[in-house]
């Protein structure tokens, strides 16, 4: 009987051994990627709160900080100005025409305020505030059509704004604010761009965040309309 073994149970041991390695190392691989996807999810969430709490940072300085149609102008030159370079991370590359003191120029007409040389003044309208080529603030404001959130603003030093620090990230949150020309201060009422004080300031911010480590970002977008203007 002993001329007839060949080791027969030998063989299966090896096989369910062998199957049992394969299923362990399985395990072990399953058990590591979801503890993978698990970090990259917790990672996920921290940059999406930082992005949140950095646009409400910038909804809040829109709402604080004292703005008019200077602040577009292409002539502003002082704090807060909105640039078409993004300086400062408040960003605007549309026109206002007429914007540069914010209000009528000399209280009456262009060059003079009144009729020159006999004759009516050049443009026969107002200059340097709310009217420019017979129309207003809202019907002379013209959007731009880049999407600066698109290029270097967020590499580049100056052209964004920085968020307050958020634990457990790997760097501070970065916004910009775009000025959008203007919305209805009441959306469900009837308006019209002839009446300037139905409308008010409408601006789009852009966020920037990481979470625990710089491979995961967020990046979120809203639209603000400013109620205190």
């Amino acid at each position: 009987m002993l001329n007839h073994q060949r080791g027969s149970a030998l063989l299966v041991s090896l096989i369910l051994l062998l199957l049992l390695t394969i299923v362990g190392v399985s395990a072990m691989q399953m058990t590591s990627l979801e503890e993978r996807m698990s970090g990259n999810y917790r990672d996920h969430q921290i940059a999406f709160q930082a992005a949140e709490a950095a646009l409400v940072e910038a909804e809040a300085f829109i709402e604080n900080t004292t703005l008019g149609l200077s602040n577009f102008a292409a002539a502003c030159s002082g704090g807060n100005c909105f640039k078409s370079d993004c300086a400062g991370g408040l960003c605007f590359d549309g026109s206002i025409d007429g914007s540069a003191s914010g209000g009528n120029s000399g209280g009456g007409n262009n060059k003079g305020g009144g009729n020159s040389g006999g004759g009516n003044n050049q443009g026969g309208g107002n200059s340097g505030g709310g009217q420019s080529g017979g129309g207003n603030m809202v019907q002379n404001c013209g959007l731009g059509t880049s999407k600066p959130w698109t290029t270097n603003v967020w590499t580049t030093a100056g052209k964004y704004r920085t968020a307050t620090a958020i634990p457990e990230t790997a760097a501070n949150a970065k916004y910009i604010i775009e000025f959008r020309c203007f919305t209805p201060r009441d959306p469900s009422a009837t308006v019209s761009t002839e009446n300037p004080e139905q409308w008010t300031l409408f601006f789009r911010v852009t966020a920037l965040a990481t979470g625990g480590t710089t491979n995961s970002q967020v990046m979120l977008q809203t639209t603000y309309k400013k109620l205190n203007y």
